[in-house]
């Protein structure tokens, strides 16, 4: 009765956000959060389902005043990560947006998201003194279009070096990287940026994590520029995960504040197959 209880208010959860006034985002958000550098087994796979609602998100390329009015949700998101070795996993994202813009006058009914293409490979697990250290190497698709400014119509370039060290019953996790977006107002223009996360998680229990971040974009030109608080609680039984997540906006081109809910589930029945131990 006690985990049905727990799984009715799980699902609740995810139902009150379902419920929040439709709106949506695009691409221009990473990091969304910090990605460790350790890898899923060869053979494991691990398949997300989730929401994301930001409220007064602005255009990738253009200032806060123009986009000032401008919410966005994405429903659903999707993503897909199978660990292809002992060192690297391939991971693959997809979300359907609506966009609301009253400057615009745009209320328009669901569109297709972009396709995020992904590849992690992990160098050497933590030790004594040094840190796990790994890399990330991405792609957005140019999937969406950019008539109804849900999303660029242009490809994106993602780099980031990973770090994670355990410190007591502390998690934490560090992202820098070069982010490279495609400027859909200008003819073979681009900007680049350097991307950041941090992140520090601490297990209430063996079931439940709490995680605090901040993440963002910096150096490129002032209308891409974003910085963002963000809170994960997340809950996990066998192999599903729940996590909810809340986000403030620290810069004047960030949204003012989002919500995100979602369940990962993992999968290993091609261990065998893949020769896993």
């Amino acid at each position: 009765m006690a985990l049905l209880t727990r799984r009715i208010c799980s699902v609740s959860l995810l139902f009150l956000l379902w419920t929040v006034p439709a709106t949506v985002n695009a691409w221009n958000r990473l990091p969304l959060q910090a990605e460790p550098p350790i890898v899923l087994q060869s053979g494991i796979m691990q398949f997300d389902f989730g929401l994301q609602y930001l409220s007064h998100s602005n255009f990738p390329f253009s200032s806060f005043s123009q986009d000032a009015g401008r919410d966005v949700l994405s429903l659903p998101t999707l993503a897909m990560r199978i660990g292809l070795g002992k060192r690297s996993e391939l991971r693959l994202c997809y979300e359907v947006l609506f966009v609301e813009e009253g400057a615009f006058r745009i209320r328009e009914a669901w569109k297709s998201g972009d396709l995020d293409i992904f590849t992690k490979i992990e160098f050497w697990q933590e030790r004594r003194w040094l840190p796990a250290t790994g890399v990330n190497v991405g792609v957005k698709l140019p999937n969406a279009g950019n008539n109804y400014r849900v999303g660029t119509d242009e490809t994106d370039v993602a780099v980031s070096a990973l770090f994670a060290k355990q410190f007591a019953s502390v998690a934490t996790t560090a992202n820098i990287g070069l982010l490279i977006l495609g400027n859909p107002f200008a003819h073979a223009r681009q900007d680049d940026l350097l991307s950041y996360a941090l992140a520090c998680s601490w297990p209430w229990n063996a079931r439940i994590t709490t995680t605090a971040e901040i993440a963002g974009q910096m150096f490129g030109t002032s209308d891409n520029q974003r910085s963002s608080a963000l809170f994960h609680l997340s809950l996990r039984e066998h192999h599903l995960t729940w996590t909810l997540s809340g986000r403030i906006g620290l810069l004047s081109n960030s949204e003012d504040w989002g919500l995100s809910a979602g369940a990962a589930w993992t999968w290993d029945g091609l261990r065998r197959w893949a020769g896993s131990k």
